[in-house]
């Protein structure tokens, strides 16, 4: 309450949040001479600290090694940055405070934080940031088993390896049919083309895109046929065939033909029953099957043993025991 000639400092009494813009100072000497008011300038009193909350959490994982991070503040005020991050920007506003993390490297954040001060020196409480991965790794294949060729199979399966778990996109002439199935798990992966037509695949290719969209180089899938045309026999002669009981029965036989493996005449199986001694009919049958392992239609041809004269009646039961 007293003041001395010159400087005096005095301390307010305890004063709450707000402006005070009326304040006065009146020095009263000991001849009671009052001085003219003098008005304390106008200040503001603020011990609230900003209030922050998380917006936009960091993408994870997350291939962006500058990734952006959205937060709130209930004010504006100088960014402090804790932990594994940091950012060039340093000011926040009132509202939503987008920022961009300075450049990370591969791994796990899970200790940054955000501090934000205001103009009075109030700094909030530190936001945790939800914790975020940086991963840049893309997948890394290898071909294990590749597809038999040439083969039969419209839908052939294919192994390959995977250093990590993803999305399958399928390339080349083998796009359009696809795979299953569509994700990959890191290690040995069995996937399973979908309908082939017949021809050669040489440029089918297998991409992997992991969680935090890296795609792998694409795999060459090695070559091969798929081939599902069976070949065609084609009988020589007639059929039906008569011939006379006891007499010799030569077979006309039969050819073969593939689009692959071309003449297959040599590979025809022939089943003969024709006994010339047993009046009957029978029927001679003849099969192929080509390299890729496709059966071509039964041919067969009928044969007619009839009675012949000379008959032999008269002859002994043992000339055809099997009768």
């Amino acid at each position: 309450t007293s003041a001395g000639a010159g400087d005096t400092t005095i301390t307010f009494s305890t004063l709450v949040d707000g402006t005070y813009d009326n304040c006065t100072i009146v020095v009263t000497d000991a001849a009671t001479n009052g001085s003219s008011a003098l008005a304390v300038t106008a200040f503001t009193v603020d011990t609230t600290v900003p209030t922050l909350s998380e917006t936009t959490p960091v993408s994870t994982p997350t291939n962006e090694t500058t990734p952006g991070y959205t937060f709130h503040s209930s004010e504006a005020g100088t960014i402090t940055y804790g932990g594994s991050c940091t950012s060039t920007t340093t000011s926040a506003g009132a509202g939503d405070t987008t920022i961009t993390f300075s450049t990370l490297v591969d791994g796990t954040y899970n200790d940054c934080t955000i501090v934000v001060t205001d103009a009075a020196m109030n700094g909030s409480s530190a936001l945790a940031v939800t914790a975020f991965t940086v991963d840049t790794t893309a997948p890394t294949l290898s071909e294990i088993t590749p597809v038999s060729t040439p083969t039969n199979n419209t839908t052939p399966d294919y192994i390959f390896n995977s250093d990590e778990a993803g999305t399958i996109t399928i390339g080349g002439a083998c796009a359009s049919a696809g795979a299953t199935p569509a994700n990959a798990t890191a290690g040995d992966v069995t996937i399973t083309f979908g309908t082939l037509t017949d021809g050669t695949y040489s440029d089918c290719t297998v991409t992997v895109t992991d969680a935090a969209m890296n795609g792998s180089s694409a795999l060459a899938v090695t070559a091969f046929s798929v081939d599902t045309t069976a070949p065609v026999i084609t009988l020589l002669g007639s059929t039906p065939v008569t011939v006379k009981a006891w007499t010799t029965y030569t077979d006309a036989g039969a050819t073969a033909s593939d689009t692959e493996g071309g003449d297959l005449t040599e590979s025809i199986t022939t089943v003969n029953p024709v006994d010339t001694t047993t009046v009957g009919i029978y029927t001679v049958t003849y099969n192929v099957t080509d390299s890729h392992g496709n059966p071509a239609a039964e041919v067969t041809r009928t044969v007619h043993v009839e009675k012949g004269f000379p008959w032999p009646m008269f002859l002994p039961a043992v000339v055809n025991p099997a009768r």
